[in-house]
């Protein structure tokens, strides 16, 4: 019981540890929406990262609810909707463009 103590404490230790060190480019790639129906690549320029939506099912879709009525008629597979991100160390919060809940962002 002792070793098995002592074994489960050293590994914490170890993925703390790894997890702390860890990139914050681990973020980029693709990532899945939660319902499934769009794809986000999330890619770094210099310092900064971005997000664009990369595939969604339904193809052709425009940005119809967009604010500028300027790019109401864009297509919204190839919109970068996450610019200018930096990585500062601390968790963050954004919103989401379709069901406009809060997401964790670190």
């Amino acid at each position: 019981m002792k070793k098995l103590l002592t074994l489960c404490t050293i590994l914490i230790l170890s993925v703390t540890t790894m997890l702390a060190n860890t990139s914050p480019d681990v973020i980029l790639g693709e990532w899945i929406s939660e319902a499934k129906d769009g794809k986000i690549t999330i890619f770094k320029q210099g310092e900064r990262y971005f997000g664009k939506i990369t595939w969604g099912k339904t193809p052709g879709k425009k940005d119809t609810n967009n604010p500028d009525p300027k790019l109401r008629n864009r297509e919204i597979v190839g919109t970068v909707i996450l610019k200018d991100f930096v990585f500062d160390g601390k968790m963050g919060v954004f919103m989401t463009l379709i069901q406009g809940k809060p997401m964790i962002a670190f």
